[in-house]
């Protein structure tokens, strides 16, 4: 996605300099409407496309070799989340909602929204208050694009290296909160504009959270409950982030940045506590379960990361 904003935002000063000048268009209308066409075709045809040709279940997925298939199979059965099933259960919904990782999870993606919602539609506004003139700052939008990109590649070498996915996130993430202070801390132009590029390395505890959410709860039912609260949370963060910019704060927007330092900040420490969490269950589980003869084949059978005792919870 933020290839595709650099090829747009690249597109778009292109569109402003040379046909923007002979139409009643000003700046901000022209690269407004572009991505406003270029999302619009990106989410049509690719979201269409994903409906139609992926499948419910590893075990029915048309685009998979019988083999693939069957290895697919073996690491749920590995990472014990269970298959898929249409049984709504009711008694999951329980455990889901007296489970405190349901709550530190809603936390968690609402407190990465907020930053998201606010940067995401008053990114321009952000960088002009720096002191950065139009083009400038039509510019300059791009290397947030570069920032992030390399965020998600230090992530991903981390999490291989470490063979953990929170440290990596809260890693990333702590640059992020580094890059907020600056944003509120110098009055430096170049300094205030380092620091928001920074921030954007906030974006990756959201993709190591969303694959550490698929395996660190079994049970359809208790699953989807976890993912509702998720949605709840990304949604809400969003529409807050996009008011925290009022009018009275321009051009430096203090409060808001402020808000952007907070959040992520409590984003990491969520996500810490669900690490060590994590790690306090795996430590309790590894004592309990030297006694107990697990039932075959619990691993298919839809069963909570509560209901089986060998479940290793990953962090």
């Amino acid at each position: 996605m933020k290839i595709h904003h650099f090829i747009t935002v690249l597109l778009a000063t292109t569109y402003e300099e040379v046909l923007a000048t002979r139409s009643s268009q000003t700046s901000w209308q022209a690269i407004s409407d572009d991505k406003r066409v270029q999302h619009a075709k990106y989410l049509l045809s690719h979201h269409a496309s994903f409906v139609r040709k992926t499948d419910g279940s590893p075990s029915t997925a048309w685009f998979l070799t019988p083999q693939e298939r069957l290895i697919a199979l073996e690491r749920i059965r590995h990472n014990k989340t269970g298959t898929a099933t249409t049984h709504f259960k009711w008694n999951q919904v329980y455990q889901a909602f007296t489970d405190p990782r349901i709550y530190l999870a809603a936390i968690s993606v609402l407190c990465a929204s907020i930053p998201n919602g606010g940067i995401s539609s008053f990114g321009a506004t952000i960088i002009a208050g720096f002191g950065f003139g139009t083009k400038e700052t039509t510019l300059l939008g791009m290397s947030t694009g570069v920032s992030e990109t390399v965020a998600m590649i230090a992530a991903v070498l981390l999490s291989r290296k470490l063979k953990m996915r929170a440290l990596p996130a809260i890693i990333c993430i702590s640059v992020a909160i580094i890059g907020a202070i600056l944003m509120v801390g110098t009055h430096n132009k170049n300094a205030q504009f380092t620091g928001y590029c920074l921030v954007f390395w906030w974006a990756t505890g959201q993709m190591m959270f969303i694959p550490l959410m698929q395996s660190m709860v079994a049970g359809h039912t208790k699953r989807s409950m976890f993912y509702a609260l998720y949605q709840i949370g990304y949604s809400a963060g969003n529409v807050i982030g996009a008011q925290i910019y009022r009018a009275k704060d321009a051009p430096s927007y203090i409060p808001a940045k402020i808000t952007i330092l907070v959040t992520i900040t409590l984003h990491a420490a969520t996500l810490g506590a669900i690490a060590l969490l994590h790690k306090y269950w795996n430590n309790r589980n590894a004592k309990r379960t030297d006694h107990i003869v697990e039932e075959q084949n619990i691993e298919f059978k839809d069963r909570t990361d509560k209901e089986i005792p060998s479940f290793i919870y990953p962090y």
